[in-house]
């Protein structure tokens, strides 16, 4: 089936979408949208409802939805205003539904271009980089998204690098043996107290790194993830950028306390 816009029933989020779409929806029969469209046809803002979903696809693109996870896209949605909205997000996300994971990926893709398209890339790689790493699956995901939306290869190193001091890791191929070893490796190595490990990744850091290292390194993520910078792509941004930064700021006081 082709994406609702595509069928002239949702297009640019306009002043009367809406009604539009709702006195559309009325006309046909039942079966004619999926559960995920029918939720799009019925919100003000069915940009901002995919926004939240290709993000939460992002946190769980390893296969499973951890608690910490689920309330932090809780936060999310209800700050920038979809609060009703968590289960079905939820839902959409435990089912791997992959209809309405291309349709919000190819809505999102439709709107954001240019500059609002890097700050987009930029709020994703802040939420894969939630625990301080980035897995596989995280990793293809960001390069999906940033082919399309119009991100090069190139610029997504940068922005990667520039919003996580690192290098963008190759991402691997899940075909072979190896791809899965590493990852199972990854997950097993853990030293000392991990939230001091957590901290140390979430900045981009070397754990035993300088205070002075540590100072410059909070600035630096500070500036890129401050809320003011997503104004411009809306309110479900506006509180990603949130959640990180205040995330980077917890590192930083843990590691200026204990380190």
């Amino acid at each position: 089936m082709d994406p609702i816009w595509r069928r002239g029933v949702l297009t640019a989020a306009e002043p009367g979408l809406r009604g539009t779409a709702l006195a559309l929806s009325l006309r046909m029969p039942a079966p004619a949208f999926s559960k995920f469209e029918v939720m799009l046809l019925t919100q003000r803002n069915p940009l901002g409802v995919c926004v939240l979903l290709v993000l939460g696809w992002i946190a769980s693109s390893d296969g499973t939805i951890e608690p910490i996870e689920a309330e932090h896209l809780k936060k999310i949605a209800t700050d920038s205003g979809h609060a009703e909205l968590v289960s079905q997000i939820m839902a959409v996300l435990r089912a791997r539904d992959m209809d309405a994971l291309q349709l919000a990926c190819e809505f999102v893709g439709q709107h954001f271009r240019g500059p609002e398209a890097l700050l987009f890339i930029k709020l994703a790689i802040g939420i894969a980089m939630a625990n301080g790493r980035l897995r596989p699956a995280e990793n293809h995901v960001l390069r999906f998204l940033a082919d399309l939306i119009g991100i090069s290869p190139d610029a997504l190193r940068h922005a990667f690098a520039e919003v996580t001091g690192q290098p963008l890791p190759e991402p691997g191929d899940p075909s072979r043996a190896a791809f899965w070893q590493a990852s199972g490796q990854e997950r097993a190595q853990s030293k000392g107290d991990p939230r001091t490990a957590r901290a140390y990744a979430l900045l981009g850091l070397e754990e035993r790194a300088t205070p002075g290292e540590i100072k410059s390194a909070y600035r630096r993520l500070a500036r890129v993830h401050h809320p003011d910078r997503f104004v411009q792509i809306g309110p479900e941004a506006v509180a990603t950028a949130t959640y990180t930064f205040q995330r980077i700021q917890n590192a930083y006081e843990h590691l200026a306390a204990h380190a």
